[in-house]
C-alpha cells in the first residue's frame, strides 16, 4: 500500500506531523523538564512500533547483526538532536522555534553536497539561492527576537544556538544512513533507535535534570495527551523518514527542501494551539521567506526523478 504512495506526497504528511510537534513539546514542557520528557516520549515511541518489527528472535538478530548502525543513527538523530531540540524549546516559544527549525533543511543540504558526492545530493544554483532566501528568513526571526540587552532576549538567542546544533546532529544521521545503506528495515531501525535515545536521555535527565516523577504521581491529563501524540508522531514521521531515504533513496537535498514546510507549519500550530503566541511582523516575514524558498526550489527547470 505505502509503495504506491508518491515520494512527495509522503514526504509533505511526514513533515505536518513534525509540524504539530513544536506546540506538543511546548505543552508538555509546562509539566516535566527537558531531556526527561524527551526520553519517555521517544522510550515510547520506539515501543509502539515493536509490533510491526516482526518476531522478537528477528529483532534480536538485527540488533545483533546491526547494532554499531543502531546505535550511531541513535546517538545523533535522538541522543543529541532532541536533547538541543527540548533545550531549545525551554527557551523559545513554539512558534519561534518552528521558525528556526527552517534551517535544518539548508544544514542537511550543505552538509550532504560535501559528503555524499556522487550520491544526487549535488547543490544546484537554483537550489542554493532558494536555501539562502530561507536562511535570510532565519536571520530576520534571530535578529528580531535576540535583544542581547535583555534577559530574554540572551535565551532567545541561546535557544536558536541550540536548535541549530542539532540541526548539524539530525542532518548527519541522514547522511549515515544513507551512506550505510544497511539492509535492517527502516521500522525497525527506527523502533530500536528512537527506543534506545530515549532511555539514554531518560538516564541522562536522572543525573543532570534530578529525580521528579511528579507527573505521575499528580498526572495532568494534557501532559499526557501531549506525550502520547508525540510519541505516537515520532514513530510514524521517522519511520516514514528512513523509508524514504533507504528504500527509495531520495536524495537527502531534495527531501531537505521539503523540511521548510515544518517551520510555517509548526509556526501556523503554535500560534492556534499555544496561549500568548501570536504572529507579528518579523515571525510573519521569516516564513514569508521560507514560503518563497520552496517555490524557487519547485519552480519550472527544476526536476527529480525520484519524486
Amino acid at each position: 500500500m505505502v509503495k504506491k504512495i508518491p515520494s512527495t506526497v509522503l514526504a509533505i504528511f511526514a513533515c505536518l506531523l513534525w509540524a504539530t510537534a513544536f506546540a506538543g513539546v511546548k505543552t508538555g514542557l509546562k509539566y516535566a523538564d527537558p531531556l526527561f520528557f524527551a526520553g519517555i516520549r521517544f522510550f515510547i515511541a520506539g515501543l509502539l512500533l515493536i509490533p510491526f518489527c516482526g518476531p522478537l528472535s528477528h529483532i534480536a538478530g538485527e540488533v545483533k547483526k546491526y547494532w554499531r548502525v543502531i546505535l550511531t543513527v541513535s546517538l545523533f538523530q535522538t541522543v543529541l538532536l532532541y536533547a538541543f531540540f527540548f533545550l531549545s524549546m525551554n527557551l523559545v516559544e513554539a512558534s519561534t522555534g518552528a521558525i528556526i527549525n527552517g534551517a535544518s533543511p539548508l544544514v542537511g543540504a550543505l552538509m550532504a553536497h560535501f559528503l555524499l558526492k556522487g550520491q544526487g545530493d549535488r547543490l544546484t544554483a537554483r537550489k542554493l539561492i532558494s536555501f539562502l532566501v530561507a536562511l535570510g528568513g532565519i536571520i530576520l526571526i534571530t535578529i528580531g527576537k535576540g535583544d542581547l540587552s535583555t534577559i530574554v532576549g540572551r535565551q532567545e538567542i541561546t535557544g536558536i544556538f541550540l536548535m541549530l546544533t542539532g540541526s548539524i546532529c539530525g542532518a548527519f544521521a541522514s547522511i549515515y544512513i544513507v551512506r550505510k545503506r544497511s539492509p535492517i528495515k527502516p521500522v525497525l531501525l527506527n523502533s530500536l533507535q528512537i527506543s534506545t535515545g530515549g532511555l539514554f536521555l531518560f538516564l541522562i535527565s536522572l543525573l543532570t535534570e534530578g529525580i521528579d516523577f511528579s507527573v505521575f504521581s499528580d498526572p495532568q491529563v494534557e501532559f499526557f495527551i501531549a506525550l502520547l501524540y508525540l510519541s505516537a508522531l515520532s514513530a510514524t514521521g521517522f519511520s516514514i523518514w528512513f523509508y524514504l531515504l533507504k528504500d527509495r533513496a531520495v536524495p537527502v537535498t531534495t527531501l531537505s527542501i521539503w523540511k521548510f514546510i515544518i517551520p510555517v507549519g509548526g509556526a501556523v500550530f503554535s500560534w492556534i494551539i499555544i496561549p500568548g503566541e501570536s504572529p507579528d511582523l518579523i515571525s510573519l516575514g521569516g516564513m514569508g521567506a521560507t514560503a518563497f524558498a520552496v517555490l524557487i526550489f519547485f519552480s519550472k527547470g527544476t526536476q527529480s526523478k525520484n519524486l
